[in-house]
């Protein structure tokens, strides 16, 4: 069994940072962590003027697919209302909602809102607003107001699009900060559309953490331990979906290589990790490596043209081309577990990024060889089969050094 991955979410003005100390809490715990930037947040250059709320929901679903499987799906503040509404569309690939200090929308956060984008407001205009910002430091509020990014206009006056009545049936946590949990139902019943799934949902639970309006800064151990405790509710048997659709399923299965190989390679030291079989110079710690090394050739240098990164751009693999082989003997299983899993959070990224731009469909931006150019799906699909390869391999090795075999992983180390 396994804990389903966590998809963070930030409000409005904030990227994948805002989530930084919480998601590093979560993940020294064990917990699979994707924090999310929606369109317009990315950088100081974008044109805000053309992101509209349907982009922000495209970025949502993309996440929770390139997760891998049926996520717990937590959002902040404003981002409550492209959550609510990834919970319509893909209600299949989310195991749970969560809100902080938000609530699934059911309409438009302002409909007669006629500018491009919000920009940050002063602190005495957020905290009018309902706001608060007890318990964040001096230097927190300097860094959110250096990092912040004006909200783009079309996320705040579009309405959500709420046709499946699937997501209704989502379990849901509503985390109240800076107002109590019945404050909030009294809200719900008074009609306000921010809050407006409420009253429609079949499973609500409330958990109360009294703080302000960004308990990521101001209680983050204690935000990550509810999330954590929230999680762990939903665990799962480590399996694709059973009658998901194309994507969950290919992803789904990708995963599913990804923990066993992780599996087959944990809980070892250097000499369990170098050990070899018979006359092959294959070896656990060598295959995470060049698995690592897969990881950043496919689907960041591949698809989307970002390069290999470090530490392979500095390698010359015409005339090694073994490298990641032979030198994995020189690292030790924490630092090839922290190469590879950077290389698989990564690679999470590029494929949301895929998957939002133009589904399975996407095409890569580099060309084979011959020309040809491969799509995501292809892309997936040869991942899948280099994985469950390696894997075979690393059954063999593993029941060589202490006699573990098996095919069912717990979670990611």
């Amino acid at each position: 069994m396994t804990t389903p991955p966590i998809v963070l979410v930030p409000g409005f003005w904030l990227g994948a940072w805002a989530w930084d100390e919480v998601a590093d809490i979560l993940r020294a715990e064990g917990h699979d962590i994707t924090a999310v930037t929606l369109p317009g947040l990315r950088s100081p250059d974008e044109d805000r003027a053309r992101v509209r709320l349907a982009d922000h929901v495209d970025a949502v679903c993309a996440a929770v697919y390139a997760a891998g499987a049926p996520v717990v799906l937590a959002v902040h503040s404003g981002a409550g209302v492209p959550g609510y509404a990834a919970s319509d569309r893909i209600p299949q690939q989310i195991a749970a909602m969560v809100y902080v200090d938000s609530g699934p929308a059911t309409g438009a956060l302002d409909p007669d809102f006629a500018g491009d984008d919000l920009p940050l407001p002063s602190w005495e205009g957020l905290v009018a607003d309902g706001n608060s910002i007890e318990g964040i430091s001096e230097e927190q509020l300097a860094t959110f107001r250096a990092r912040a990014l004006p909200q783009p206009g079309g996320a705040i006056r579009d309405a959500p699009v709420l046709t499946n009545q699937a997501r209704l049936d989502v379990p849901t946590t509503v985390i109240c900060t800076s107002a109590t949990a019945t404050q909030l139902q009294e809200w719900v019943g008074q009609g306000y559309a921010w809050i407006g799934g409420l009253a429609e949902l079949r499973t609500v639970d409330y958990v109360d953490l009294p703080t302000g309006h960004w308990p990521m800064w101001s209680r983050p151990a204690d935000l990550a331990a509810t999330l954590s405790g929230i999680v762990r509710r939903y665990s799962v048997a480590v399996e694709p979906p059973y009658a998901g659709d194309e994507t969950a399923t290919l992803l789904g299965s990708l995963e599913r290589q990804r923990r066993t190989l992780a599996w087959k390679c944990g809980g070892l030291g250097s000499e369990g990790m170098n050990a070899r079989l018979g006359p092959s110079s294959l070896s656990l710690g060598g295959l995470l490596k060049h698995m690592a090394l897969v990881e950043a050739n496919t689907f960041s240098l591949k698809l989307n043209d970002h390069g290999l990164g470090q530490p392979w751009e500095s390698v010359d693999f015409d005339v090694d081309p073994d490298w990641e082989f032979r030198t994995a003997a020189q690292d030790s299983p924490a630092e090839l577990f922290a190469l590879w899993r950077a290389a698989v959070a990564r690679s999470r990224e590029e494929v949301a990024q895929a998957l939002a731009e133009g589904g399975m469909d996407r095409l890569s931006r580099r060309e084979w060889p011959d020309g040809r150019v491969p799509t995501l799906r292809r892309l997936v699909a040869d991942m899948v089969e280099e994985y469950a390869r390696h894997v075979g391999h690393a059954d063999l090795i593993r029941e060589s050094v202490d006699g573990l075999t098996g095919e069912d992983p717990p979670p990611l180390p």
